[in-house]
Parts: structure tokens; C-alpha cells; sequence
């Protein structure tokens, strides 16, 4: 088993009329297969402090993986029916304006995505015939492939490659087959400290400390 992370942060050069944007991003897993998934981001249209060219969206989703998943009937592998599509779509406006549908789509293949390092892949990608782009991130934790498992799990001498509390996935795993993966993506709230005589405000410094308290144990500290 295993765990698909899909982070949507941004999308640049919305091809339409600021008055008249109102974008989301559909992002479709398993795309015609019977285990399917579809997520959607919140739609951002122009409203006062929202920049409906160049919409954040700041979204994460979560796809469980299982081993029925990877295989099709006849029992091969079905890497072809894990792909994880992104579709940037327009709805209706903040002004009433009519919504263009699909401004285009990127697909991500499962095996583009085993084969990146660290199973992470982080790009901004053109999307659609118009100059839009997005930013988006996928990640793929706790699954090996047969090649990879026993690479990993021996040395050339037979000995073994990890202790029991490493991880392939640079996390600490904490008990039999548990990997633990902790993505922080956004803040709000913060107080700036205004500053008089035309200077600059004071933006502070943030950042986050993540720690896992297990049992009696504690694990290093984590920070962003």
C-alpha cells in the first residue's frame, strides 16, 4: 500500500479578462478506472486582494493506494490507470460573465512519477494553447517496486541497507510498515508590525517546527 500526495499551488497568465475569471483546478486520479478519484480546488475570481490572472489555489489531496489498484483483471500491472490529471477550468465570473469550461489539462503518469527522485514531482508546467501555467506538486510514499524493494532492502553483500527506523522516504517510521509524511502548506494571521517615516513594515520571520511524539520516544525536530 501506499499514499499519493497532490499539492495544487498556482496557476500564472490566466488567458481571460480579469473582470471576467473565475478558475479552479479539477484534478482527476485513476482517469476511466473503476477506482477513480476527483478533487477540485475552490474557484478565485476577482475580488479585492485576490489576483484572478495569477489564482493560488494552496490545495492538498490524499489518494490511499492499494496493491488491487496497481494491477488490472488479468492481473498485470495497470500503471496506465493511475494517471493523476490537472484540469484548469473556467466557471461564470464575479461579473455574470459566461464561464469558457476547460482552458486545457496536464497528465501526470504513475511511472513518470515512480521513476522521479525521491517520488516527488515538483513542476510548473504550461497548461492548455493560451500561455497559461501551473504549479503543482505529487508526491508517492510507502510503495516499492519488486526491482526496488530488493535493492533497498540488501547490500551487494547480502547484508541489510537500512535500520529498522529509516525510511526510503526520508521520514521516521514508527512501527511495522508506518511511514509518517507531514506536508506544511500555508499560514494565515500573522501580525505586521507597521513602521512609521516610509519605511518598510516589518514582515516576520515565520516558520513551522514538527516534532512526533511516540510512546516514550521523541523524534528529532522537524523544521520548514
Amino acid at each position: 500500500s501506499g499514499l499519493v500526495t497532490i499539492i495544487v499551488t498556482k496557476a500564472f497568465d490566466i488567458p481571460i479578462r480579469k473582470e471576467d475569471a473565475a478558475t479552479c483546478v479539477q484534478v482527476v486520479y485513476g482517469e476511466g478506472s473503476d477506482h477513480e478519484r476527483t478533487f477540485c480546488t475552490g474557484i478565485v475570481m476577482d475580488y479585492p486582494g485576490c489576483d484572478a490572472l495569477n489564482p493560488m489555489f494552496d490545495c492538498v489531496f490524499h489518494v490511499p493506494i492499494t496493491v488491487a489498484m496497481m494491477v488490472d483483471s488479468g492481473g498485470k500491472k495497470a500503471g496506465d490507470k493511475n494517471s493523476i490529471t490537472f484540469k484548469l477550468i473556467d466557471g461564470e465570473g464575479a461579473n455574470g460573465s459566461r464561464g469558457r469550461g476547460e482552458l486545457g489539462k496536464i497528465m501526470v503518469t504513475h511511472e513518470t512519477l515512480r521513476k522521479a527522485c525521491r517520488r516527488t514531482v515538483t513542476k510548473t508546467s504550461p497548461i492548455g494553447n493560451e500561455g497559461a501555467k501551473l504549479e503543482y506538486m505529487i508526491s508517492l510514499s510507502g510503495m516499492l517496486s519488486e526491482e526496488e524493494f530488493v535493492k533497498g532492502s540488501t547490500t551487494p553483500h547480502g547484508g541489510q541497507a537500512l535500520k529498522p527506523t529509516e525510511s526510503l522516504y526520508g521520514g521516521m517510521e514508527v512501527g511495522e510498515g508506518v511511514d509518517i509524511r507531514v506536508t506544511a502548506v500555508r499560514g494565515r494571521g500573522f501580525q505586521v508590525r507597521e513602521r512609521r517615516f516610509g519605511r518598510n513594515d516589518d514582515v516576520p520571520d515565520v516558520y513551522c517546527k514538527i516534532r512526533l511524539k511516540y510512546f516514550e520516544q521523541d523524534s528529532p525536530w522537524w523544521k520548514t
